[in-house]
């Protein structure tokens, strides 16, 4: 709690001291564009729904105030209907506090002509737009639980091969549709773990990879889907951003940033997600029910027990092709070939293209040194399994010794997958 609080305070006032920047002037958007004001609006939302005595807030609230009053911002809700969750925040946070100022009539204008529900989104936007609505207390059909239901968090992806920005999207997904821990979603017929799982699979690909702003709403993602209890390992997430944090209190996007040109757009948006993540993380850990307890099916088996099948197949297949006697590389200790050692952290969390071989052996070193999760060490099996032929090699090039060498290496994830999968 001690750690949270420091930092969360450190990223407060920074943003509290940039306030200015975040407006809408007269002469239109200052530095950054509108997007500043607008997740300065949704930090004072949720900080005021988590925290509703922390006064600190009331800084947020007096700027966002006279910001909505301006011309340039009615004039911003007026030509950008299809977007008026997004340019109509600084508006709905205000609702928040039990204030309808001005921009009031313009919103529920816009609103009513249909505009925000035509435009086509995907399902984490659309979120988002249920989310506006719910503040402001306006009711529509197609809720967030059918949104939900199409969204990829729950469509039980491969976490090797999710995207940066595909996990933006989940975290996005997971946040929006609990109302950032606050709402009790109704899930599909899923378990539940296997989400958690994929977003804890996620934090961890983002911390080691330096990516300090996804790693926050990763962390918004996984808070907003637990079941009562904050049950995610916090202090690598904390190690990145002691060891990122620039002198003034700011945070770079990425990690590797924190010494080079600030390019303050970007920065203001990293730091105001780590205090996000930081206030729901300190909210998480006072007394209290929150976040909500999500319930999903309890049974736990849908994605273990396919990748328990794919297991004994792949297993049953390739002990044969990997034996020493039909193997190319079998002069090599244990018939393997070089592992590559040189990949970094982030070497596994490439998608996997012309250096199968490496990547397989970056799999296996973390798998032998207990470093991968259960989450990690099911999803490379699926995926091993499309390399797979005929012969039960595991193909990854046109170098037999790499046949082999690749189907050794992938035989410790498969066992290491087995006796995962039993210990459940």
């Amino acid at each position: 709690m001690a750690a949270v609080s420091a930092l969360e305070d450190a990223a407060t006032t920074w943003l509290c001291r940039e306030l200015p920047k975040c407006s809408v002037g007269a002469d239109g958007p200052a530095q950054g564009g509108v997007k500043p004001l607008v997740d300065t609006s949704l930090f004072a939302l949720v900080r005021a729904r988590l925290h509703p005595a922390d006064g600190v807030q009331e800084r947020f609230f007096r700027h966002l105030r006279q910001e909505v009053e301006r011309p340039g911002y009615r004039d911003l809700l007026v030509r950008n209907g299809d977007f008026v969750n997004f340019y109509g925040l600084p508006y709905a946070a205000l609702v928040t506090m039990g204030e309808d100022g001005s921009a009031g009539r313009l919103v529920r204008t816009v609103i009513r002509s249909g505009v925000p529900l035509w435009t086509e989104r995907p399902p984490h936007r659309r979120l988002d737009v249920l989310f506006f609505l719910r503040v402001l207390g306006i009711s529509v059909g197609g809720g967030p639980d059918e949104v939900l239901s199409l969204s990829s968090l729950v469509s039980d992806p491969n976490v090797l091969l999710v995207t940066e920005q595909e996990s933006y999207a989940m975290a996005h997904t997971a946040m929006y549709a609990t109302e950032f821990g606050q709402r009790r979603a109704v899930w599909p017929d899923i378990d539940l773990a296997d989400v958690r799982d994929l977003l804890d699979v996620l934090l961890r690909r983002a911390v080691a990879t330096g990516r300090v702003d996804l790693a926050a709403e990763l962390v918004c993602g996984a808070v907003s889907v637990c079941d009562g209890r904050v049950a995610v390992d916090l202090a690598p997430f904390l190690d990145l951003l002691e060891s990122s944090r620039r002198e003034d209190g700011s945070w770079p996007r990425y990690a590797e940033d924190r010494s080079g040109p600030e390019n303050w757009p970007r920065s203001h948006h990293a730091t105001l997600v780590v205090a996000l993540a930081l206030t729901m993380v300190r909210r998480a850990l006072e007394p209290g029910p929150y976040p909500v307890g999500q319930c999903g099916r309890a049974d736990g088996w849908t994605h273990r027990g396919r990748v328990g099948r794919e297991v004994d197949a792949v297993l049953s297949r390739a002990a044969p092709a990997a034996s020493p006697a039909a193997s190319p590389a079998a002069g090599r200790p244990g018939g393997r070939a070089p592992v590559r050692t040189a990949a970094g952290p982030g070497a596994l969390w490439d998608v996997p293209g012309t250096d199968r071989h490496g990547w397989i052996a970056a799999l296996e070193e973390r798998v032998l040194r207990g470093e991968a999760g259960r989450r990690e060490v099911c999803d490379g099996v699926l995926l091993l399994t499309s390399w797979q032929d005929e012969d039960g090699l595991i193909r990854c090039c046109d170098d037999g010794e790499h046949h082999a060498g690749s189907t050794a290496s992938a035989l410790h994830v498969l066992n290491a997958a087995r006796h995962q999968l039993a210990a459940l």
